[in-house]
C-alpha cells in the first residue's frame, strides 16, 4: 500500500467520493455566499484548481454538469455573477511549497488580496479566507464549514487532534463569527 501524498501537495482527486465531496462543499459555501451577499458578485477561490475550474467556468456547460450533484449549484447560480481567478495557474501552498519562483505564488496572493478587500467573507475548509478576513478586520464574515481535514478516527494523531480543537475553539470564542446553516440558505436550494 502506497500511502497518499497530502492534498496539500497534490490536490485532491477530482473523481468519485471526493469529487462528490468538493462539489457538495462548494454548494453549501456559495449557498452561504448567497446568502449573506444576496445578488452582489461571489469570488470564488479554492486550493483546488478543479473545483475552481468547475464552479466558475465548466458548470454552465451540460456536458460538465449531467449529475444530481451539480444541480443544486447550477441552479443557485444560474443569475448569480461569479469570478474566480486562472484556474490552469497552480495555487502553490507558501507554507508547504517552498523554494518556487516568486511568480508561481501570483495566483495565491491575488486571492488573498481580493479577499481582504471583499466587503463579505464566507470562509470554511482550509482557513485561507479566514485568513483574509482577519487581515482585512471586516465584521462581515460567515463560516459555511468547521475544519476538519487532516482529523483522524484510527487514532493516531488524537493528540495533535485535540490541540487543534481546542485552537479551533479558542479561535471561534475569540472570533464570535457565525455559522452558515442550511436553514439560513435554504431557499437557494428550491
Amino acid at each position: 500500500n502506497t500511502p497518499t501524498p497530502p492534498a496539500d501537495k497534490t490536490g485532491l482527486p477530482w473523481v468519485g467520493e471526493a469529487r462528490t465531496f468538493a462539489i457538495e462543499t462548494a454548494t453549501h459555501a456559495v449557498a452561504c455566499a448567497l446568502y449573506i451577499l444576496q445578488a452582489q458578485p461571489i469570488y470564488f477561490m479554492s486550493d483546488s484548481n478543479d473545483l475552481v475550474r468547475h464552479v466558475a467556468f465548466e458548470l454552465q456547460d451540460a456536458a460538465q454538469n449531467d449529475s444530481d450533484v451539480d444541480r443544486p449549484l447550477l441552479q443557485m447560480l444560474a443569475a448569480q455573477r461569479i469570478r474566480a481567478r486562472d484556474p490552469t495557474m497552480e495555487n502553490p501552498h507558501i507554507d508547504r511549497q517552498k523554494g518556487r519562483p516568486p511568480a508561481e505564488y501570483y495566483p495565491v496572493f491575488v486571492d488573498l488580496l481580493l479577499a481582504i478587500h471583499a466587503r463579505c467573507v464566507v470562509y470554511g475548509i482550509g482557513y485561507y479566507a479566514k485568513f483574509a478576513a482577519k487581515l482585512s478586520g471586516t465584521t462581515c464574515k460567515l463560516r459555511y464549514a468547521e475544519e476538519v481535514w487532516g482529523k483522524n478516527t484510527d487514532g493516531r494523531h488524537k493528540k495533535k487532534d485535540a490541540r487543534h480543537k481546542k485552537k479551533d475553539a479558542e479561535t471561534e470564542k475569540d472570533d464570535g463569527e457565525a455559522t452558515c446553516t442550511r436553514p439560513m440558505y435554504q431557499k437557494y436550494l428550491a
